[in-house]
């Protein structure tokens, strides 16, 4: 089942997008910030991450992808 992370601080807006992809059959992890959001990619690697640019988020999450960027490239490819 492929998994999805969703960080966004309004929680309305996150369950509705949690709501939506879990009835496609999604599995859905949602955290409200950076710091949520990295502990969260310590127990999964999700094929995708939702996220909102507007709350910084992307700061902690720039940093956790640069640093392991070899590590993803080499287990995670996108499907042809």
């Amino acid at each position: 089942m492929p998994t999805i992370l969703i960080l966004e601080d309004q929680d309305a807006v996150s369950e509705i997008i949690k709501i939506n992809l879990e009835d496609q059959g999604f599995k859905v992890f949602v955290g409200k910030n950076g710091k949520m959001g990295l502990d969260i990619l310590k127990d999964i690697m999700p094929e995708v991450i939702v996220l909102d640019i507007a709350n910084g988020v992307q700061n902690a999450l720039e940093a956790y992808l640069r640093k392991n960027k070899k590590d993803l490239v080499q287990t995670y490819s996108v499907p042809n």
